[in-house]
């Protein structure tokens, strides 16, 4: 999608007609690419930002759990009359 690539693409369209990528076209593709040490970096960075997001999941995932559980106590609670519920309810 960059201007690069398609000019490279539009310089391999000859004649008008030919509007299929063939194996050739792309076996003839320059793709700039970082040096390693770059692409290293990088790699790196994304690993620490996925184990955050992962770490952060987990930590949702836990207190929906521990919001599930406390409902149900709650709930259990109101039906069998260990907590009185009916003021809050007027409110």
């Amino acid at each position: 999608m960059s201007r690069v690539g398609q000019t490279q693409f539009a310089a391999d369209l000859y004649g008008g007609t030919k509007d299929g990528l063939g194996l050739e076209d792309v076996r003839s593709l320059l793709v700039l690419a970082p040096p390693i040490s770059e692409q290293e970096r990088i790699v790196a960075y994304l690993d620490s930002q996925g184990a955050k997001l992962t770490k952060l999941v987990q930590s949702v995932r836990s207190a929906i759990d521990y919001l599930r559980e406390f409902r149900s106590a709650l709930i259990s609670a109101a039906v069998t009359g260990k907590i009185d519920v009916r003021e809050a309810a007027r409110r």
